[in-house]
């Protein structure tokens, strides 16, 4: 599914990197929840948890991928940019319990489903404030086709 959408090339990755993300976001198909545990039995080609389950930790604290968070967002909406209206929805929503972080998306409404386009996790002291709308606004302008 990734491999339709993006290619390693493309967004300057490593192959042994990309091969993790690809294997994450198949065991995340199979699994259809965002829990961990799950992942990592879901994850390809495992036999135990315990091997999947440290690469997915791995996978989500490397800072190569977070660094290419951007450039995979961006390329991603490339190719999903014609297919789609051109309208995004941005809203906050609580990311934790305890209210003391927010998370900022942008997404593309289609088919029913919003697919993320941009997203920031920000303290509940920044819930709100311009100068955090105007720095999401200018990263989600970076993303969006130039010709749109």
């Amino acid at each position: 599914m990734l491999h339709k959408v993006l290619a390693p090339a493309e967004v300057r990755l490593d192959a042994r990197l990309w091969r993790r993300l690809c294997g994450a976001v198949e065991a995340l198909v199979r699994s259809r929840q965002v829990v961990l545990m799950e992942l990592a039995r879901q994850y390809p080609g495992a036999a135990r948890v315990a091997a999947p389950l440290k690469a997915l930790d791995r996978l989500l604290s490397n800072r190569r991928l977070q660094q290419a968070r951007g450039v995979l967002y961006g390329a991603a909406l490339q190719r999903l940019w014609p297919r789609c209206r051109t309208v995004i929805v941005v809203d906050w929503c609580v990311l934790k319990a305890d209210e003391s972080l927010h998370l900022l998306r942008a997404a593309l409404p289609v088919g029913g489903r919003a697919l993320p386009v941009w997203d920031e996790v920000h303290a509940q002291s920044q819930l709100g404030q311009a100068a955090v709308h105007t720095a999401f606004l200018a990263q989600l302008r970076r993303l969006v086709p130039v010709d749109s």
